[in-house]
This record gives structure tokens, C-alpha cells and sequence, in this order.
């Protein structure tokens, strides 16, 4: 974040201001951050010296080790650092740090199970050209991963030194980053005449475009706004929707292996995590709806438009619930992924997820109602609040639901037992919601009119 922080507070001109060159920026700005983390591991070397108390490890095995978690660390920096120039939010950046770590370290491992199930089917032209190749690649990909450097580096048999393929690749590749991320900073902030008006480039499919400058809609503009500024927009949606291919493709080529480790089949691991991002980015876009007006000063701007209160609302939540959809797709998908052993999954059943996304989505609205009261650590207030809440009314509520139907219940069978399952869910999201509305809606006018 140490860059595209500074854009997104709009605070990046400032420091163009200071007449500081785009090395001095990106220096300041990044290795200070390398530099303390290295501290850090400098403070814990005298306790990671007592585990020469323990036996079979020597001085200098943990001074290798710490160099190469060191050097580690810069190559991490470094694309975090390219990440973060290429990006305008922090939450891409993350996204991209994120993948640059996956390409790095799952490319190799899927092309070699790739193969692999390739070969063994007999479908894979020339295979053992293809899997000399790959032999090759795992080979490499051992010599510059950083847990098979720590491995080595503990072996007794084998002497350790800080001269190794693994370090050079760090040292190579984070000062690689760091240069492109030098020349990308230079040419388009310092020569493009940096502002939120640079042009870019762009490629437009219809009323679609993909990069550059969102299209403009009059029609839906606080849709438009926060599907754009505040949810992510586009761009967001095709990482999105680009990870959940990928991983539905790692759940099919590594099933056997997430059976032995996990004890589930692989379509229900698929949407325990698909459930989870789901639920954790509806509630992380809850928290931002208001508070990023709050932080930028707009939400007396948006009290006079000529727009009721509960309009601007809706639209609000409707720009960010767009952002979401991908997410509860893949849900929806992951239900319908076949099974092997051809049983019913053992973890949340399509019940158990309408149950799931009832209490997100009152939990999500409590949030909203958190942050128009509170400056900050509304989600885990409202998370707070809202499982004592539940732990008091959801048995309450679903007793009294069972009772008055439990000869129905005794003879439903199927999606009938369902049913009796989640109405309790939906007549509680339903009170709940209208009162929490109406609540975030007087919260909202009382905030506008405070902060005017």
C-alpha cells in the first residue's frame, strides 16, 4: 500500500510538490517498511538462539535461515511495491500482491499435476518430452522456493551457505520489481502529469470497458458511483470471477489430495470458501458504504440531492451488492459441483447457505447502522452485537416456528423440511431488516445535517 495509499487519500501530489524524484518517493516510501521488518527479525535472533538448547541445530544454520527469510521478504516487498504502483486502491493492490504470490508459487505445481493427469490418461502428445520439461521446472522451482531452502539449510548432511540459487533469485527478482516499478512511476505520474483525470488506456466492448476511465451514467448515479469507487467496478468482477475459475480448476486436478487432507469431498470445500469470501466481502462492503462519505465529506453533498433519503440508500447498497454477485454465483455453482463418493456433503447444505446468507445479510445491515454511528470498528461491533443477539432470539424464534408446525414437520420430507427449516431465518431477516432500515435511514440524515 505504500503507493496506492497515497493516491487514494489524493495525497500523492503533495509529495510531487517537494521537488523529490520518483527513486527518492519509492525509497521512502517502501524500504523504510523492508527495513523495519528486517529489525524485527534481528530482535527475535537471540530467542531463535534458544533452540541450540534443544539439539541439532547449530549457530550458523539460523543465521542462513534468517538471511534467507530475509531475502524473502525484500522479493515480497518489492512486488507488493509493484502492486501497489500499478493499482489506484488498495484493495487492488492486495488483490494483486496476492496473485504475483500465486503465479510465483502455484504455477509450476498445477503444470505438474496438469501433466501428470494428462500422461496418465494417455491424451497428452509426446509426454515423455512434456514430462522431462516439467522435471526440469519442479527442479527449479525447489532451488528458489523458500520453504525447501529452510529444509536444506536444516539438513546435517549438507553444509549451509548464504551464496544460494534461492537468495540470488530474491535478491534478482525484488530488485527487478522494483526497478519496473520505478520506470511505471516515472512515466505516468511524473511524465503524464499525474491527477485523477489522466487518460488511459482502455478497450471498450459496447458500454463495457476494461481499464481507463469508467463510462459515465446519469441515469443510476449513486449505482454508478458505488459500483465504481467504493465495490471495485469491473475490474473487480473479472479478477473475481478469474479466481473462482481457477480454483474450481484446482479443486478438479487436486480432489484426491484435498479428500486425504480435508476429509471432504472437493466440491464441499469449494463452497465452504466460496461461502466464506462471499459473506466476509458483503460484510467488508456494509462497513464502507457510509463511512467512506463520512471520510471524504460528501454526505451533506448527497442529502441535497433531489432524492429521498431511502432512494440514496438503496442505490448505494445496490452499487455494492452488483460487486457481490460473482461471489454468490460461485456459491450457487459450487452446490451443483459433483460429488465422487455421490453423497450428500457433510457441510452446509443449500438450506444451511439460505440460513447463512439471512444472518449475513442482518449482520451486514447492523454494520451499516455501526458505521453511520461509529468513526470506525463498525463490523466488529456489529458483529458483536449481532451474535449475543442471536443467541438469544434465533432459539426463541425457531422453537415457536417448530411448535406451531411440528405435526407438518413430522411428516415433511425433502425440500418440505427445508422450508420449515429456514422460515424461522426469514421471518426474523424480515423484521430485523425493516427495522435496521429504517434506523440507517434516520442515522443518515442526522449524520448529513451534523456534518454540514
Amino acid at each position: 500500500t505504500a503507493i496506492s495509499e497515497e493516491a487514494e487519500e489524493g495525497t500523492l501530489g503533495l509529495l510531487l510538490m517537494a521537488n523529490l524524484s520518483p527513486v527518492a518517493i519509492l525509497l521512502g516510501k517502501s524500504t523504510n517498511r523492508v527495513i523495519s521488518a528486517w529489525l524485527v527479525f534481528i530482535a527475535q535472533f537471540p530467542f531463535a538462539l534458544l533452540a541450540l538448547t534443544l539439539g541439532g541445530v547449530t549457530v550458523w544454520q539460523i543465521v542462513v535461515v534468517y538471511v534467507a527469510l530475509a531475502m524473502y521478504l525484500y522479493l515480497v516487498a518489492n512486488l507488493a511495491l509493484l502492486a501497489s504502483v500499478f493499482s489506484r486502491k488498495t484493495s487492488n493492490s492486495m488483490a494483486l500482491t496476492t496473485l504475483f504470490l500465486l503465479v510465483l508459487h502455484a504455477t509450476v505445481p498445477i503444470i505438474h499435476q496438469t501433466v501428470d493427469s494428462l500422461a496418465a490418461l494417455r491424451v497428452l502428445p509426446y509426454a515423455d518430452q512434456w514430462s522431462v520439461i516439467v522435471a526440469g521446472l519442479t527442479k527449479t522451482n525447489k532451488s528458489i522456493s523458500t520453504g525447501f531452502e529452510i529444509y536444506r539449510i536444516l539438513d546435517p548432511q549438507l553444509t549451509p551457505s548464504v551464496l544460494t540459487i534461492h537468495n540470488a533469485f530474491c535478491l534478482i527478482v525484488g530488485t527487478l520489481a522494483f526497478v519496473l516499478s520505478w520506470s511505471y512511476f516515472r512515466r505516468t505520474i511524473l511524465i503524464a502529469d499525474f491527477g485523477d483525470v489522466v487518460e488511459r488506456r482502455s478497450w471498450s466492448f459496447g458500454s463495457w470497458r476494461l481499464g481507463g476511465r469508467p463510462n459515465r451514467s446519469w441515469k443510476l448515479a449513486l449505482i454508478w458511483k458505488d459500483y465504481h469507487f467504493i465495490a471495485g467496478g469491473t475490474s473487480f468482477v473479472i479478477l473475481k470471477i478469474a479466481a473462482f475459475a481457477v480454483l474450481f480448476l484446482l479443486a478438479w486436478q487436486f480432489e484426491k489430495y484435498i479428500v486425504t487432507v480435508f476429509g471432504m469431498q472437493a466440491s464441499e470445500v469449494i463452497r465452504v470458501t466460496c461461502f466464506s469470501f462471499a459473506v466476509v466481502e458483503l460484510l467488508m462492503l456494509s462497513s464502507r458504504i457510509f463511512h467512506v462519505e463520512r471520510r471524504w465529506g460528501t454526505l451533506p453533498t448527497l442529502a441535497m440531492l433531489p432524492l429521498s433519503t431511502s432512494r440514496i440508500s438503496w442505490q448505494k447498497a445496490a452499487g455494492c451488492l452488483l460487486v457481490t454477485v460473482p461471489s454468490w454465483l460461485a456459491v450457487l455453482a459450487s452446490c451443483y459441483m459433483p460429488s465422487t463418493a455421490g453423497s450428500r456433503p457433510l457441510v452446509l447444505r443449500p438450506e444451511e447457505i439460505v440460513i447463512g446468507f439471512c444472518l449475513s445479510l442482518v449482520v451486514a445491515q447492523l454494520t451499516v447502522v455501526c458505521s453511520l454511528r461509529m468513526a470506525w470498528g463498525a463490523l466488529p461491533m456489529a458483529i458483536a452485537i449481532s451474535v449475543v443477539s442471536f443467541a438469544v432470539l434465533s432459539p426463541l424464534l425457531t422453537g415457536a416456528m417448530f411448535i406451531s408446525g411440528s405435526r407438518n414437520y413430522a411428516s415433511a420430507t425433502g425440500i418440505e423440511k427445508a422450508m420449515f427449516q429456514v422460515t424461522p431465518y426469514f421471518y426474523m431477516t424480515f423484521v430485523l431488516s425493516l427495522g435496521l432500515q429504517m434506523t440507517a435511514i434516520e442515522l443518515v440524515r442526522k449524520a448529513a445535517a451534523s456534518d454540514k
